[in-house]
């Protein structure tokens, strides 16, 4: 047996090599001090220095020869990760058979077998997370859902990717309302559930300004319906005339597209089968006629703070212009306007208008001399009726302003229907019922498009059958029914062998000379 030195780290150390029948020659590997095989923790102590002067993995065995020295598996992949210039592992053949093996193909780009059975949405959130984001959005600017959403479900996502999912979202919502506003079929997709008629009914309607881009703003038509509390529901004399379980559909749009897609939601509330109807609202001239559209027999009730508005700049104009105005003037024609009726508030004015004319006092009886019926309180007020419409000022705070009038906030015309249709359905408690017609309606949408892209596939294959039976009939050259080849463009043989001039310059030049 022939002995050498042989280094190993910074040291040498004397190791025999030994030679086999068939010539080889074993080199072992460094044996690591009072291991008898290497580590983790023996591994990283070594350093990646020593591992580099390593000698590469040259070692041959035979089957009935002891390992020690050799590095395992587990241990050479982590020589390799600290060493991965000098130290690789090699690549080891598990199949025992002797036959060839080959690589298997990459698979093709498809759809998942299971996207329409988990109804997973078409972007990369899964279904809550998508459904929490829509949600935010609703509810929060779009800058602040984004730290909403890392805070809660530790999801990393921009600000425009919230604004495109919730909008888009709105634009469904915002379909299936006008198609329950007008069923085409007779068992439509989204069928209304059945309204139960009720005793008294109120609705009420107005509108807001949203600011839009440009510095324009445009008004929002708000329409709310409740339940009246009855004499045999109310458990005191205070809750009587006093309304619950309110509804609320808002557009940007003109007053009779309102009034119609409006019709949806007054259906489902039953308005139109209640026994009794109040209409509360101001005397703008488009509620009158979106109470004559649904319930032309409605008790019209005149807002009372809004009457009392006219009065009060009465008042004020009368101070201001230097009148004697009485202490108290304003309060006591407001009892005597609630509790009495306006006919001695008309008298009032009439001697206001006779002897201190004031441009306010005008006002006020050309406005109460047309709405005389509709200013009938103390008769309301008997009959169960509210006389106020806090609950549409309400409606506008809730729906519109407290997501569209934000701070800094102005927003495209085709933005504002989506996010007032996601508003509507939240407001209304309307939520997991909206998400589910949804999902139906994205699921509809899907086969219509697969739909036609078969036909327009099989439409093009019978094109291309035809042209076929025409040619074998005719018998003529396939080049007769082959596209025709698109002129070239760019520069001629001519032009790219002797540069943009069509001949040669010697050419020219020898022509020329001749002559």
């Amino acid at each position: 047996m022939q002995k050498t030195w042989k280094s190993v780290g910074s040291k040498k150390v004397k190791k025999p090599f030994r030679r086999l029948h068939s010539g080889a020659k074993v080199i072992p590997r460094p044996r690591w001090p009072k291991l008898k095989r290497p580590s983790i923790s023996s591994l990283i102590k070594c350093g990646r220095g020593s591992l580099k002067r390593l000698p590469k993995r040259r070692c041959i065995q035979k089957p009935s020869q002891s390992p020690h020295g050799v590095l395992s598996v587990e241990n050479a992949c982590i020589v390799e990760a600290l060493a991965p210039a000098v130290c690789k592992r090699e690549v080891v053949k598990t199949s025992h058979s002797p036959v060839p093996t080959s690589t298997v193909p990459r698979a093709g780009t498809a759809f998942f077998p299971l996207d329409e059975q988990l109804e997973l949405p078409s972007t990369a959130l899964l279904p809550h997370a998508y459904q929490s984001l829509v949600r935010l959005g609703t509810h929060l600017p779009f800058a602040q859902v984004v730290k909403e959403l890392q805070a809660l479900l530790d999801i990393c996502i921009s600000e425009a990717t919230v604004r495109r999912c919730t909008l888009h979202t709105g634009v469904i919502a915002e379909a299936i309302q006008t198609e329950q506003a007008h069923p085409q079929q007779t068992r439509p997709r989204f069928p209304l559930p059945l309204a139960t008629p009720n005793e008294q009914m109120v609705m009420g309607s107005d509108g807001g300004m949203v600011p839009l881009k440009g510095g324009v703003w445009a008004e929002v038509k708000t329409a709310v319906f409740a339940q009246v509390v009855t004499e045999t529901a109310s458990k005191s004399a205070s809750e009587k005339g006093k309304t619950h379980d309110h509804s609320y559909f808002s557009r940007l749009t003109d007053a009779h597209t309102f009034a119609d897609l409006a019709s949806a939601e007054i259906a489902r509330r039953g308005i139109t089968i209640a026994k009794s109807v109040c209409a509360i609202q101001d005397g703008a001239e488009w509620l009158q006629g979106f109470v004559d559209g649904h319930r032309c027999d409605a008790v019209r009730i005149l807002d009372f703070a809004h009457a009392a508005e006219y009065l009060g700049r009465v008042a004020e104009q009368g101070e201001l212009a230097g009148q004697h105005v009485p202490k108290g003037w304003l309060t006591v024609m407001l009892h005597e306007l609630k509790h009495h009726g306006p006919t001695r508030i008309m008298k009032h004015l009439a001697w206001w208008q006779k002897h201190r004319p004031l441009p306010s006092v005008s006002d006020a009886l050309r406005y109460f001399g047309k709405r005389l019926a509709q200013m009938d309180y103390p008769q309301f007020q008997a009959q169960g009726w509210p006389i106020g419409s806090g609950m549409v000022e309400s409606a506008n705070k809730v729906v519109m302003q407290a997501r569209l009038k934000g701070a800094g906030m102005h927003w495209e015309p085709g933005n504002v229907n989506p996010m007032l249709a996601l508003r509507g359905e939240m407001c209304n408690e309307r939520w997991e019922e909206s998400w589910q017609h949804q999902q139906r309606w994205c699921k509809d949408q899907r086969h219509m498009q697969r739909r036609q892209q078969s036909e327009e596939k099989r439409a093009r294959c019978a094109q291309e059958l035809r042209v076929r039976i025409v040619h074998i009939c005719l018998r003529l050259p396939s080049s007769t029914f082959a596209p025709q080849p698109a002129p070239r463009k760019g520069r001629t043989e001519g032009q790219k062998r002797w540069g943009r001039q069509t001949f040669s310059r010697h050419v020219l030049q020898e022509g020329s000379a001749k002559k």
